[in-house]
């Protein structure tokens, strides 16, 4: 705290990390394997939809152009990151999908969105998660 510029505001985001440590601790302790990759599946999924019903509403959805990076309401690269966590996170469901059709489906909805936000590190670490 002493080295920084502003430490009424590093204190204010030291305490939230300590809060969000503490929540994913009690989420980890209620949950097994399986629930927390529902949750990220469920959380990353959702948040792909409706970053897409987003871009589409303002018109912004436009990859035939080269310069389009599938973002919705944040940058691509957070996108990114949230769409590769419910790939990784599909991917360890798969077993609990009511058929081979709705995880092959929503793998192919996921990935495609991922490969649209054209996030190089996202891409490459998902593909390191396998």
């Amino acid at each position: 705290m002493l080295w920084s510029i502003d430490p009424g505001t590093s204190l204010r985001r030291m305490i939230i990390v300590a809060l969000c440590a503490v929540g994913g601790l009690g989420v980890a302790r209620k949950l097994d394997g399986l629930g927390i990759a529902w949750i990220v599946v469920l959380g990353g999924t959702a948040f792909g939809t409706i970053a897409l019903a987003s871009e589409l509403s303002m018109g912004a959805f436009r990859p035939w152009q080269s310069d389009h990076r599938f973002s919705g309401t944040t940058h691509p690269n957070v996108m990114g990151l949230y769409l590769s966590a419910a790939c990784l996170g599909i991917l360890c469901i798969r077993r609990e999908m009511p058929s081979r059709a709705a995880f092959w489906g929503l793998l192919v909805f996921v990935g495609v969105l991922l490969l649209l936000t054209r996030s190089r590190t996202s891409i490459v670490a998902m593909m390191g998660g396998l």
